[in-house]
């Protein structure tokens, strides 16, 4: 009877193990992008100084979707909590049309539009900048990345100035789910026919290790 319990609860934890994989293939065969987010700063001028409101995302934080050292990891529109791949745009309103948006950062830790790593994004007539937030190279995790706002408002001739900063997570949803099952897979099974059923599970899990570069 104490074996064959075994066996049952083996393939109940083999079974979740399954649903696991099917969930994060799913979501890794529609690209990680699903996990990412867009978040919008509008960079208010009307009342002749810079005000900072972040417009997107309502909800989705970003804590829910990698993970800080930060107890209390609230973004704002000065103090934006990010994870890797996440876009990041800033957009000023203004009565005026002429204007000139300008973003400098210290550490290049966002990417262009041709996907290489920038110092520095430009926006003209109240259009959108920014970019993809790296996840290599300058884009140290949980540490604050100073990034300088200029904004030049060409029909007053008025500049507004500020520096904010961005702090970025660790680790995706999709990436703890693949490394439970990593470790499930390191328990080896007592029994022959469970052991013969998870073989291939887990070289799955393998490959998507390595598809995932989280080795």
């Amino acid at each position: 009877m104490s074996c064959h319990l075994n066996v049952v609860i083996g393939f109940k934890r083999l079974a979740v193990a399954a649903a696991a994989f099917t969930f994060v293939s799913i979501v890794f065969a529609s690209s990680l992008k699903a996990q990412t987010t867009t978040w919008k700063i509008q960079l208010d001028v009307t009342s002749g100084r810079v005000t900072y409101s972040l417009l997107q995302p309502i909800p989705n934080p970003a804590k829910d979707r990698c993970t800080f050292t930060s107890s209390n990891p609230i973004s704002s529109a000065e103090n934006l909590y990010v994870c890797p791949d996440d876009i990041v745009q800033w957009v000023v309103k203004s009565p005026d049309t002429n204007i000139e948006l300008f973003l400098h950062f210290k550490e290049a830790i966002l990417l262009d539009d041709e996907g290489d790593p920038a110092h520095g994004f430009h926006s003209s007539n109240k259009g959108a900048a920014g970019g993809s937030v790296d996840e290599d190279d300058y884009a140290t995790p949980n540490v604050d990345h100073k990034y300088y706002v200029i904004v030049y408002d060409k029909d007053t001739l008025k500049a507004f100035y500020n520096d904010p900063k961005i702090i970025i997570g660790t680790g995706t949803g999709v990436e703890d789910v693949v490394r439970n099952m990593q470790k499930l897979c390191k328990e080896r099974p007592s029994d022959s026919a469970e052991r013969t059923s998870s073989k291939k599970l887990c070289k799955d899990v393998r490959v998507l290790v390595n598809r995932l570069h989280l080795e």
